[in-house]
């Protein structure tokens, strides 16, 4: 079955419009606002930053841990998650990404969240923005 699907991959990629398609280029906008990589002095500070917001996050119980299972990141929360605001929600998951991608904002990573006590996840950061459930 894999096989098979090769070929639908491969015509996918060959009809996919590149961005030196005039028509393509003028109307179709960027998904992401592309942002110029930091300086490792720069991305070091940033992530000393988005830690810190992290920790702050722990006495509170919004945050258990942020770790890398695996070569996957996760986002740890705890029963304050589900008391936050949607922009609470959005700011720490935000700051999360951050520090995964070691201050670095000019990528863009995926990464569940899964809330401490029921095991369960609640929701992904996309790229950008926060999809919960």
């Amino acid at each position: 079955m894999t096989a098979a699907l090769f070929p639908i991959v491969f015509l996918l990629a060959a009809c996919s419009p590149t961005a030196d398609d005039p028509a393509v280029s003028a109307a179709a906008p960027a998904r992401v606002a592309t942002i110029a990589p930091p300086s490792p002095a720069q991305a070091a500070a940033r992530m000393q930053v988005c830690r810190a917001k992290l920790e702050a996050g722990i006495p509170s119980g919004l945050v258990i841990n942020a770790s890398v299972d695996n070569g996957r990141p996760i986002l740890w929360v705890g029963p304050a998650w589900q008391k936050s605001t949607r922009e609470a929600k959005e700011a720490l998951a935000r700051d999360a990404a951050c520090f995964f991608l070691s201050g670095d904002e000019s990528k863009t990573i995926k990464f569940s969240i899964y809330e401490q006590t029921t095991d369960r996840e609640v929701a992904v950061w996309n790229l950008s923005r926060l999809i919960e459930w």
